[in-house]
């Protein structure tokens, strides 16, 4: 099985595949301040509404 490789969501890039007018890429600093201390740590991640995925990338 080949292992996936885990990162912290502070040392991606976080550019999304496509430009997007009110996208979120300009709030990625305030979202991941955001979110929960243990993140990194997560089996599942799902964002509904991913639009460019910013935060996901």
């Amino acid at each position: 099985m080949e292992k996936v490789k885990k990162s912290s969501p502070a040392a991606l890039p976080g550019k999304p595949c496509f430009p997007w007018v009110g996208g979120k890429r300009r709030l990625l600093t305030v979202l991941i301040e955001s979110l929960p201390k243990d993140f990194g740590q997560m089996d599942t991640y799902v964002e509904p509404f991913v639009g460019g995925g910013a935060l996901f990338f």
